[in-house]
């Protein structure tokens, strides 16, 4: 199974459809660079090394990808524990690039 989060999934169905990075950006109204953040998670998280490669993943075993539960700790708190934890020495930027905040 490949759990995907709701934005993975609506990035994924447009790079099926053949869409660029940059048109991608322009649909969902997020920066370019964004993109590519989230096509290299998808890419990663199917062991997938190529866009072509995930189309024909994704075509072949469209059941086998599904939204991520929800559940587990927020990100917030995830950061807000990582900074407790560390007596105050990580600035809460740090904190958040730790937990993929």
């Amino acid at each position: 199974m490949y759990e995907l989060t709701p934005k993975e999934l609506e990035i994924l169905s447009l790079v099926v459809e053949g869409k660029t990075n940059k048109e991608i950006a322009q649909i969902q109204s997020i920066a370019k660079r964004t993109v590519e953040s989230h096509v290299h998670n998808i890419l990663g998280q199917t062991n997938c090394r190529s866009r072509c490669e995930l189309i024909v993943l994704y075509l072949s075993a469209k059941d086998k990808f599904r939204p991520r539960k929800k559940g587990g700790v927020s990100i917030r708190l995830q950061i807000t524990e990582l900074f407790i934890k560390n007596k105050g020495i990580l600035s809460p930027a740090v904190a958040a690039s730790r937990t993929g905040a």
